[in-house]
């Protein structure tokens, strides 16, 4: 039971059902910052005294506590990424937000992956961190993800002038990794902007999106099974969920219907649905419309 959003963690896999084998994973922590807080870089400007309208660029420490929701954890195994399984996985989410508003953050972030070299070295840590903690990216990482370090040991205390920096250093900032930027282009498409925080570690930036202008939340349609058709039904793929906590998603094609929409046999298996029930569904990418053809009563 959750009355507004706290410390909870959803985690979602993508299962071949035919199969029953688990292809990658996705996650949306309600509310960030509150077992410890999150810290960032944030690009700022500072004026200088002989010349007010020159801006000196710099980086300083920012801690979030209680910081907003975070979409996380998003992995796709390689024999797993063909025919949109990632945008699957990764829009699916969305609308579980849509379908359960009241458990998310007004505001949804994501960290964008910074570069790091084919040696799993970064040229940011090495230029400002590992002054800070003598440690090389790939241990620093092994550390984090078992809570072996306190972030506050290799964070400045200070802003540092980014034009001080040398200039391979100051490349990395913002630079997203190449193995990132589908999740980029993707995200947004949904409407994710850019802010100014960019990681410690790596400095990949962040991105959010205000919760209800995501596109798969924004757009999204509700409505219930009307029909379940045992023809196929001919039209695009939509992502389609049950609308529950006991949440289930997956490609469908559909049609609409005066009374709600018919879906074929296959995706009320998976979802596990039935006629009256409702389900919620969204066009995978804007280019295509959330809003499905008119059933001309064929399938009946």
């Amino acid at each position: 039971e959750v009355i507004q959003p706290y410390n909870e963690n959803y985690l979602f896999v993508l299962e071949d059902l035919s199969t029953k084998i688990i292809g990658g994973t996705c996650g949306i922590d309600a509310k960030t910052g509150i077992d410890q807080p999150k810290y960032f870089f944030q690009i700022d400007n500072e004026s200088i005294p002989a010349n007010p309208s020159q801006k000196l660029p710099l980086l300083h420490v920012v801690r979030y506590k209680e910081a907003p929701s975070e979409i996380c954890s998003l992995y796709l195994q390689p024999e797993f990424r063909r025919e949109g399984l990632g945008r699957l996985l990764s829009l699916s989410r969305f609308l579980f937000v849509a379908a359960h508003p009241h458990r998310f953050d007004s505001i949804i972030y994501a960290e964008m992956r910074g570069f790091v070299d084919k040696n799993q070295s970064s040229p940011f840590w090495e230029g400002i961190g590992r002054h800070f903690f003598d440690l090389d990216y790939a241990s620093l990482m092994r550390q984090r993800d078992h809570g072996n370090f306190d972030i506050e040991q290799v964070v400045p205390k200070y802003p540092i002038y980014i034009p001080l920096l040398p200039k391979e250093v100051q490349e990395m900032i913002g630079k997203i990794h190449t193995n990132t930027w589908p999740a980029f282009h993707m995200l947004s498409e949904e409407g994710f902007y850019l802010t100014d925080d960019i990681d410690v570690f790596d400095a990949g930036p962040r991105i959010e999106a205000e919760t209800t202008e995501i596109r798969t939340v924004k757009t999204c349609n509700l409505d219930p099974v009307a029909e379940i058709v045992r023809n196929p039904i001919e039209s695009v793929r939509y992502i389609v969920c049950n609308n529950r906590l006991d949440f289930r998603a997956c490609y469908s094609t559909l049609q609409k219907g005066e009374k709600g929409i018919f879906i074929p046999e296959e995706t009320a298996s998976a979802l596990q649905v039935k006629v009256g029930d409702l389900v919620r569904y969204v066009a995978p990418s804007p280019e295509i419309s959330s809003h499905p053809i008119p059933h001309n009563g064929s399938h009946l």
